[in-house]
């Protein structure tokens, strides 16, 4: 919506558009999480991730941020898209960019002909492109045809497509579709690699694992052919309900493991790909370790747990840190741990991070410290040169019955290091919240 109201702005939206963009601006204070028929409001300590939109800084840390709007906010927001998509579709344009967001547009609320019409809409302005770079389809959550269909509207611009962000562009439970003349659905994430068949020069792609995961790894493998030396990332969401060899409510596989072997022949294809994992809402060992294999070079690691409201069973977090010392030692650049309330301390693991990731160059921990020494020792292992990081931010809960002693004991010793840490180009922050 961005990038189309920047080239088309529409009169009658001049009000509604000024409010999106104060709505971007605004600090956002609170995580809104949905729990069965609940939300609750999670006050935000964490700081974005360094992902190209908006929108993926928002999923980063993969709680929807803004606060819940009304009906009315949603029907004019509905009413300015549509204006802006009818006049940008009469008019000759060359974009470099198209935002379209779940945070603009909600695509849940149309009616069955606006949704059409919609969608048809989108279909023509893409096809009008012929020089998009950046296209970002993120959280739009439309049906497998419907986004078959918009995908393939982006073949005008196939030859200059870079970057492709399309992190829950599908709705749930959309990876598995009828086949043939039974009607039996079967696992099956190939159908939309035929609409990016073309994108011969795409860089960058974010995207859900189930969209490329199979049985066979065949999926990321023809992925892998068609971009060849010209991908370099990819961003893997990886959610509660995609865990591989877990089952639906209609009793089919909501994913399956992309074998290890095939992260080796996707190299052959494209040995400058580096992998970025994120994974959402999964807090126990036993999920993680469903998605993770030996041979992805993975870059990035971004783990997000959810509230823990009842304390069912150990998470087994140090179980999780230790695979990734183990396979990803020599990838690792950006570790990033979001332990929301968790009851297991891992001060050890935290000890041994910088020694066991050498060439981690960004740290990010929300959650419990028990041991200032662990601190210390972070600290030391920079000063006296076992790790080189630029950047480790520790945000970690307010203890109630020495918050001063606590806060003013890290701060006296982090303005000791300071000018250790300037020579070195390192940055050390430590944030207190309550909690």
């Amino acid at each position: 919506m961005l990038g189309l109201s920047l080239k088309y702005h529409h009169d009658k939206t001049n009000e509604l558009l000024e409010n999106l963009r104060w709505i971007q601006e605004k600090r956002r204070k609170y995580w809104k999480l949905s729990l069965h028929c609940t939300d609750y409001l999670v006050p935000k300590t964490l700081s974005n991730g360094p992902l190209f939109t908006d929108e993926s800084k928002l999923y980063w840390h993969a709680f929807a941020t803004n606060e819940k709007r009304d009906q009315l906010y949603y029907r004019r927001l509905n009413y300015a898209l549509k204006a802006t998509l009818s006049k940008a579709t009469v008019k000759d344009s060359n974009l470099k960019y198209v935002l379209l967001s779940e945070r603009l547009i909600d695509v849940k609320r149309f009616d069955l002909i606006d949704r059409k019409n919609f969608i048809r809409k989108i279909m023509q302005f893409l096809r009008k492109q012929q020089e998009l770079e950046v296209v970002c389809l993120e959280g739009l959550q439309v049906s497998k045809i419907e986004g078959f269909d918009i995908l393939t509207s982006l073949s005008s611009s196939s030859f200059y497509v870079r970057f492709l962000y399309i992190w829950r562009f599908f709705q749930k439970n959309e990876y598995s579709i009828p086949r043939e003349s039974d009607g039996l659905y079967k696992f099956d994430p190939y159908f939309w690699l035929n609409a990016i068949g073309n994108f011969r020069f795409l860089e960058t792609i974010s995207v859900n694992y189930s969209c490329v995961a199979s049985d066979s790894g065949h999926v990321i493998l023809q992925l892998a052919n068609v971009l060849g030396p010209n991908w370099k990332w990819l961003q893997l969401l990886c959610q509660e309900d995609e865990i591989p060899d877990t089952f639906n409510e209609r009793g089919e596989k909501n994913s399956v493991t992309i074998p290890d072997d095939t992260w080796i022949e996707v190299r052959k294809y494209s040995p400058k790909l580096k992998v970025q994992i994120f994974m959402i809402g999964i807090p126990h060992y036993d999920q993680h370790k469903k998605f993770l294999t030996a041979n992805i070079l993975v870059e990035t690691f971004s783990l997000a747990t959810n509230l823990q409201f009842v304390y069912d069973k150990p998470c087994f977090i140090d179980c999780t840190l230790k695979t990734i010392y183990l396979w990803y030692h020599r990838t690792l650049v950006q570790l990033h741990i979001n332990l929301w309330n968790h009851r297991e301390f891992i001060d050890a693991h935290l000890r041994l991070i910088f020694a066991r990731l050498p060439n981690l160059k960004f740290f990010e921990y929300i959650g419990q410290v028990q041991d200032f020494v662990t601190i210390l020792t972070m600290c030391c292992q920079i000063k006296y040169g076992v790790t080189r990081p630029e950047l480790v931010h520790l945000q970690i809960p307010k203890p109630a019955d020495k918050e001063n002693h606590w806060l003013s004991k890290i701060h006296c010793y982090l303005n000791s290091l300071k000018e250790d840490f300037e020579k070195l180009e390192v940055k050390f922050v430590v944030d207190l919240y309550p909690f």
